[in-house]
């Protein structure tokens, strides 16, 4: 199937452009066995006659960030994975698996320093010799490995000229997400764990998001109640819930303000508590939002992007940005805007498949 295909070049040997592909599946495969002829949606509506079906299976592009008209066909790979390989939870929390890494690091030996903002990576011969941190200190490396997405960090870390710039183009961003957390005072017992409240017209919902750039009128929600699956997240009879709509990245030449996203937390609320979280308002104790501005200041997204690159036949053949640099051989990214791309499993993934390819760089230039 697309998952078996797609996994043994892209996932597990990291591939990473055209040329890469070519060379390991060869043009029989990639002409006769990716599905890329059809579009998501297309390949769903080939194999459901029912609506509501189509439905639930395009959403899965979700996971990434792009639209199910857009996405090429052999993203339907995502639902055998999930299928196959279940949905998993960090004990206490996801962070936890940001906590296992740094003790990972530390009994290694590796020096880490945490809260240092990095002003500017260096240019030095052929590629790049360090970093500068915020208030001038240089700090040498023979390799670099970025986690900024890769078109902020070229325009901001790198200063690199428009006629570059435009040459990342493709890798347009994927969407972005209001992020509502809420404390309530009572238990919603009709919530899974992982929960998604689609919109009646799900084709107008992609084509509002990305195509026309608009919040959508009547948005899919995907909903999250951890507690079903870890109960110390939340004191007993209440719950902890996470609500998630895709929106549009930030537009800079017509961005949306603050008030234009809190306005439109107020439509997901109505929307909610029409679809059975009755008084979801009056039962609320605490209340955390992120908007696509929150998200570009605090993490460095391209517009606010949550999910990296968009996943588009006809920008990018569903292909992000390369691991290593085209500019610099010595320069490394690694996170949602490189290959194989968003989500928390894609970018620990992305992570192993950097170091084989520095390792290998390394070994390369002796």
């Amino acid at each position: 199937g697309q998952y078996e295909l797609v996994n043994e070049g892209y996932f597990e040997r990291g591939l990473d452009n055209t040329w890469e592909f070519i060379r390991h599946y060869g043009f029989r495969k990639l002409l006769f066995g990716m599905d890329h002829r059809h579009r998501m949606a297309g390949s769903i509506a080939n194999h459901f006659e029912n609506e509501e079906l189509r439905r639930i299976f395009e959403y899965f592009i979700k996971y990434v960030g792009s639209s199910a008209l857009d996405a090429p066909g052999f993203m339907n790979m995502m639902p055998i994975i999930q299928w196959d390989y279940g949905l998993w939870y960090v004990r206490g929390g996801m962070y936890n698996l940001a906590r296992g890494l740094g003790r990972l690091v530390e009994e290694m030996g590796i020096g880490l320093r945490l809260g240092t903002g990095v002003e500017k990576i260096n240019k030095g011969g052929a590629g790049v010799d360090g970093v500068t941190l915020v208030g001038g200190e240089a700090v040498a490396a023979d390799y670099v490995v970025c986690n900024m997405e890769v078109i902020p960090a070229y325009r901001r870390l790198l200063d690199e000229p428009e006629a570059f710039m435009r040459k990342l183009e493709k890798f347009a961003p994927a969407c972005s997400g209001l992020v509502v957390h809420v404390g309530t005072d009572r238990v919603y017992d009709q919530l899974a764990h992982h929960n998604f409240f689609y919109s009646q017209n799900q084709q107008k919902h992609f084509n509002s998001v990305f195509q026309e750039g608009k919040l959508p009128d009547d948005p899919t929600i995907y909903l999250v109640a951890v507690t079903r699956s870890d109960p110390s997240k939340a004191p007993q009879g209440c719950d902890n819930i996470k609500i998630l709509p895709h929106i549009p990245p930030i537009d800079p030449e017509n961005p949306l303000t603050r008030e234009d996203y809190l306005e439109f937390k107020e439509r997901v609320y109505d929307k909610l508590e029409r679809m059975g979280l009755t008084d979801l308002r009056k039962h609320i104790l605490v209340e955390d939002t992120l908007t696509p501005l929150d998200i570009e200041r605090m993490y460095n997204s391209n517009r606010g992007s949550v999910y990296g690159v968009v996943s588009d036949w006809d920008r990018n053949q569903a292909f992000k940005a390369p691991k290593q640099s085209s500019k610099y051989r010595n320069l490394f990214f690694t996170g949602g805007s490189v290959n194989p791309g968003g989500g928390m499993p894609m970018a620990v993934l992305c992570g192993q498949k950097v170091s084989e390819r520095v390792v290998k760089e390394a070994s390369r230039r002796g």
